[in-house]
């Protein structure tokens, strides 16, 4: 149990806030674990669906983990890269993440207004990102 929720927070904490995760050096705290475990009780399916994904994850990680270290490098090196840009230009950093902001309320206003389509272009995105998961290590 305490693997299997290591393995869901570590693939939520990098999809919802990678920037945090890394500057604990990767630990989650007891908020972070308390939220993962908020969302599984909400969504069981989505949780279970993360952990085979992670799954999968550690299993081509442990067939080339070569492979593995450099796609996480390049991870650290383009996070790295982010983080100098914004403390070089913080009002470019604050001006994306508006940007990103009033995307993000754009689409929850079409979602709200037409669910059915929401979740079809959802799907639609979900297939096109699993099928790129699928050919990286």
């Amino acid at each position: 149990m305490n693997r299997t929720l290591s393995a869901l927070a570590a693939g939520l904490i990098l999809s919802l806030s990678a920037g945090a995760a890394l500057a604990q050096g990767g630990a989650l705290s007891a908020e972070q674990r308390a939220q993962i475990e908020a969302r599984c009780a909400e969504n069981p399916e989505r949780c279970e669906k993360m952990k085979a994904r992670l799954d999968a994850a550690r299993e081509r990680c442990a067939a080339d983990p070569a492979r593995c270290e450099e796609v996480k490098a390049e991870r650290r090196e383009k996070w790295a890269d982010r983080k100098a840009a914004c403390e070089a230009d913080p009002a470019a950093c604050e001006a994306r993440k508006a940007e990103l902001r009033q995307k993000r309320d754009k689409m929850k206003a079409a979602c709200d207004a037409d669910p059915a389509a929401c979740e079809a272009r959802k799907a639609e995105l979900r297939e096109k990102w699993e099928a790129r998961q699928a050919q990286q290590p």
